[in-house]
C-alpha cells in the first residue's frame, strides 16, 4: 500500500445510498468542512451519519445514529448503534447493511427518543398553562419567567417597595410557593392558608 493520502467523497456515496434506501430518504452536508461525512435523512425524521476517517480506518466508512437536538431525550439505558462498511462497496450494497444492520435497533432508540421528547413538551405545555393562570390570579404586575434558568416561574411584587412578595414554581409535582411579607401582613397570610 502506497503512502499516498485516501480520500472519499462520502456526500456523493451517501447521495447514491439514500437512493436505494428508497422514497423519502435524502442525503445532505455532514458536520465536517471536508466532504468526507455526510447525513442520511429518513422519511421519519431518523437521521444517520457517515464519515470516512482515514486515521481509523483506511477501507472502511462508519455510519451511526444521529440523534441531533433530540440526544438530550434520549434514554440513559440507550446505547448509540452504529456499523462500519468497506468503502468498496456499492450504494445499493451499504443500504442494504444499513437496512439490516442498523436501522432496526436505531429506529427504536428514535422512537423511544421521541417519545420522551413528546412527554417532556407535554408537560412543559402544561407548566406553561399553570404558570400562565397563576400570573392571572395574582393579577397586577405578576409576570412569568422567560428566561432559560428558571422557565415557568411567576414572581409577584419586589423585594424593595412591595408588602408582598411571591414566587412560584409550578413545575414540580406539587407546586412551591415562596412568599414575603411585611409583619403586619404575616398573620392574614397564615390565616388564609388555614382556610384552603
Amino acid at each position: 500500500m502506497t503512502m499516498t493520502e485516501v480520500r472519499l467523497d462520502v456526500r456523493a456515496i451517501a447521495e447514491g445510498v439514500a437512493a436505494e434506501l428508497g422514497e423519502g430518504w435524502t442525503a445532505s452536508k455532514g458536520y465536517w468542512e471536508s466532504r468526507e461525512d455526510a447525513h442520511l435523512h429518513g422519511p421519519d425524521g431518523l437521521r444517520l451519519h457517515v464519515r470516512f476517517n482515514a486515521y481509523a480506518s483506511k477501507t472502511q466508512m462508519a455510519i451511526s445514529d444521529d440523534l441531533g437536538e433530540l440526544h438530550q431525550f434520549k434514554p440513559y439505558d440507550a446505547v448509540s448503534n452504529n456499523i462500519n462498511v468497506s468503502i468498496k462497496k456499492t450504494p445499493k450494497q451499504i443500504a442494504g447493511d444499513i437496512k439490516s444492520r442498523l436501522l432496526p435497533k436505531a429506529a427504536l432508540v428514535f422512537a423511544a427518543t421521541q417519545e420522551r421528547k413528546r412527554a417532556h413538551d407535554e408537560r412543559e405545555a402544561r407548566h406553561a398553562a399553570l404558570a400562565e393562570e397563576i400570573r392571572a390570579a395574582f393579577g397586577g404586575d405578576a409576570r412569568v419567567s422567560q428566561s432559560a434558568r428558571d422557565p415557568h416561574e411567576v414572581t409577584f411584587g419586589s423585594w424593595r417597595s412591595e408588602r408582598v412578595r411571591a414566587e412560584v414554581d409550578p413545575r414540580g409535582g406539587t407546586v412551591t410557593f415562596k412568599v414575603e411579607v411585611h409583619p403586619e401582613l404575616a398573620a392574614l397570610l397564615a390565616k388564609a392558608i388555614g382556610q384552603l
